[in-house]
């Protein structure tokens, strides 16, 4: 028997403990192992696998200490931290497939910040009343695929049962097909371009494989620049070869 892809589910029980209950019946029907972890500063109901308890002490500290604090900011600083080292030594210990998370506000802020600790190519998806607006403070330069929850997290109804369901379901989906990409053992070549330079950009690629490189091109709008610096810093790189440096030159002759 196919052993069952296993996964986080990030929901505080204190305030979202039946949409927390619906996700993990959703991803459950969907074949996965799920383990939940809740980051509840409020007192709320037991049954996640990575308690408010253990997240605290994980950060050095207890529930009492960090509802003692009375500032939001500063409580979900501290859970953050436990949460972090958490969800890492869950993935260590058990071997993620994905991470699934719902949330507002605060709990978008701190589940992408766990999302984007875990490496490129993890499934990660967020369920957010963000996700309809600026969603580059969570994104970031990982690929967590936002979806927008529509209602309000506050219940159950015909509409939030779909758009959790989907996302439940799409992460079930990514998760039973994650087989983690090995690296090619090729030097690896950064290429930056803009649409005025895109010809020349592919010639460069081209010419650079058929010399045994691995080449990744990032657009520099968006997050394409900042995606390449975040690869120069993760992983060992060959060369960068600025595309839009040419643009500029070109444009100044």
């Amino acid at each position: 028997m196919t052993a069952q892809p296993k996964v986080l589910l990030i929901a505080t029980q204190d305030t979202k403990q039946t949409e927390a209950r619906y996700l993990r019946d959703c991803l459950e029907q969907a074949g996965l192992q799920v383990f939940h972890l809740d980051p509840s500063i409020r007192p709320g109901p037991e049954g996640a696998e990575i308690t408010p308890a253990d997240i605290a002490a994980a950060a050095g500290t207890n529930m009492e200490a960090i509802r003692a604090l009375n500032h939001e900011g500063q409580c979900q600083a501290m859970m953050l931290q436990g949460a972090l080292i958490c969800a890492h030594q869950l993935h260590e210990r058990e071997g993620l497939s994905g991470i699934l998370a719902i949330g507002g506000s605060m709990g978008t802020g701190l589940a992408t910040t766990v999302m984007r600790s875990f490496p490129i190519g993890l499934p990660k998806v967020m369920i957010s009343t963000m996700a309809s607006g600026m969603t580059t403070p969570y994104v970031g330069t990982r690929d967590i695929t936002m979806v927008n929850a529509i209602c309000d997290i506050a219940g159950l109804n015909s509409i939030s049962r779909d758009v959790y369901r989907n996302g439940a379901l799409a992460l079930a989906g990514m998760a039973h097909g994650y087989s983690p990409t090995p690296a090619e053992g090729k030097p690896l070549v950064l290429i930056s371009t803009l649409g005025t330079t895109e010809k020349c950009c592919a010639r460069v690629r081209l010419a650079l494989e058929q010399k045994g490189f691995e080449v990744m091109v990032f657009h520099t709008t968006g997050a394409g620049g900042q995606a390449l610096e975040a690869i120069v810093s993760e992983r060992p790189v060959a060369a960068v070869v600025d595309m839009s440096l040419v643009e500029i030159i070109d444009f100044l002759n």
